[in-house]
């Protein structure tokens, strides 16, 4: 099949992966999947492959979701005369051949999408100087091909979800996802059980309400859940005390003995361990101003390393970081951190993560108040973006604390739960479920 299309250059491999993903997975192929040019690939199967897929978008606006829809595409066309018998073949091996291989979508994504926008750019380069070499330069083609070349992988450009019966399974799919319970049995009830992955979650209270230890909180209780979770701090809390806080958490045993040393401790970890009744806990220590692409490579590395997916993702807390682009102010800064936590939970639906923020100095007229959604300092983007939002609101002469589910995108908002009794010595935001007060001490 000759072209004058300028060829990829793909490896051969990693074309049939591009390809693959672009027969099975819808979002891939709005994102970059429908920017390929099937002339410019190098195998004949993967350029009729392609070009189904291409069909299938134009009369549907978004790409197949599974090959069958693409090899009875196919087989139009072969019926139409458009496509000989040898060219289904050819496609129907590719796709026997390809039935066992796993992708990573997000690596893929990462690799094309540099080569998509250099020849998108140039595309605008060259149209720019043809059309001003006939005495005008047509501007808003440029600026098309060069706005097409900044959404190459990061935006789906499908036609979206339908109402109908697509909405409904939509709607099954999310609420089949699993859920991630916090351990505070008050909350995960009103809140369905728990979050989901692809979720920001929020905590928002003042200096010393417990942020921190409230992401410690959580974090055990995944772990009890034997999960694999993740956490990094940016100097509000060393990766050392942050152990002893899970572990106090986990045993009951005083966060001071922990610190102290205590060979008690450390056997009952090491038992928990052993029977397999807690999962994998990681704890990175970054500098305040570090950036969420530094965090994804870190957590990348970390299940690299590990071989595992990440369950749970803490960062303590989101208001040290900083944006990937220069800001004007705090609260821009804010909005561009907190969107792109999000975008990074929201991956493939990787994880829940779960951050903190500092709340507004309260006034003297403000005391005992119960902190809402606009309480978070610097950015209200902060809670507008987030998924879920729960303030801390802290009476630590009684031992107590109320929480304020302030937000919930996916339920309830705007309810009070508690006052229920806190052990910040053990690490401990509320009763641990499952276990009497005589066993926890």
């Amino acid at each position: 099949m000759a072209s004058s299309v300028r060829p990829y250059n793909l490896d051969p491999d990693f074309e049939r992966a591009v390809v693959l993903l672009s027969s099975t997975r819808p979002g891939f192929f709005g994102r970059i999947g429908f920017r390929l040019q099937p002339e410019a690939l190098g195998n004949d199967a993967c350029i009729s492959i392609m070009r189904a897929c291409a069909a299938v978008y134009k009369d549907t606006g978004k790409g197949p979701a599974n090959s069958a829809i693409v090899m009875q595409r196919l087989r139009n066309l072969v019926d139409a005369g458009a496509y000989t018998h040898d060219d289904y073949l050819l496609a129907q091996a590719f796709f026997d051949r390809m039935q066992s291989v796993t992708l990573d979508e997000e690596a893929i994504v990462t690799e094309l999408t540099p080569l998509l926008q250099n020849r998108l750019a140039m595309q605008a380069l060259i149209t720019g100087t043809e059309t001003a070499a006939k005495g005008e330069v047509d501007v808003v083609k440029v600026r098309e091909l060069l706005d097409q070349a900044t959404s190459v992988g990061r935006v789906d450009m499908s036609i979206g979800l339908l109402l109908g019966g697509e909405a409904f399974a939509a709607m099954q799919a999310m609420r089949d996802l699993p859920r991630l319970r916090t351990s505070i049995v008050e909350i995960d009830t009103l809140i369905g059980g728990g979050v989901t992955p692809g979720t920001l979650n929020v905590l928002i209270g003042g200096a010393g309400d417990g942020k921190s230890m409230g992401l410690a909180h959580i974090g055990s209780g995944a772990l009890r859940q034997r999960k694999f979770v993740g956490c990094v701090t940016y100097g509000e809390v060393n990766p050392a005390y942050w152990h002893a806080r899970v572990i106090a958490n986990l045993t009951g045993f005083p966060i001071n003995e922990i610190i102290a040393g205590n060979e008690r401790v450390q056997r009952r970890v090491a038992e928990m361990q052993e029977a397999g009744e807690i999962g994998l806990f990681a704890c990175h220590e970054m500098p305040a101003g570090s950036t969420v692409v530094e965090l994804k490579d870190w957590s990348q590395r970390l299940q690299d390393q590990m071989k595992l997916e990440l369950d749970l993702l803490l960062v303590d807390y989101a208001d040290q970081m900083s944006p990937t682009k220069a800001c004007k102010s705090e609260y821009e800064a804010m909005k561009h951190v907190y969107q792109a936590l999000r975008e990074l939970a929201r991956e493939r639906n990787r994880f829940p993560l779960w951050t903190a923020s500092q709340a507004k100095a309260r006034q003297k007229t403000d005391v005992g108040r119960i902190l809402g959604l606009y309480d978070a300092a610097d950015s209200t983007h902060k809670v507008r973006i987030a998924d879920l939002v729960i303030t801390l609101n802290v009476d630590k002469e009684k031992g107590e604390i109320k929480y304020f589910v302030a937000k919930h995108r996916l339920g309830k908002s705007d309810m009070l739960i508690g006052p229920l009794p806190i052990d910040f010595g053990r690490g401990r935001m509320a009763p641990i479920p499952g276990e009497s007060e005589l066993e926890a001490a």
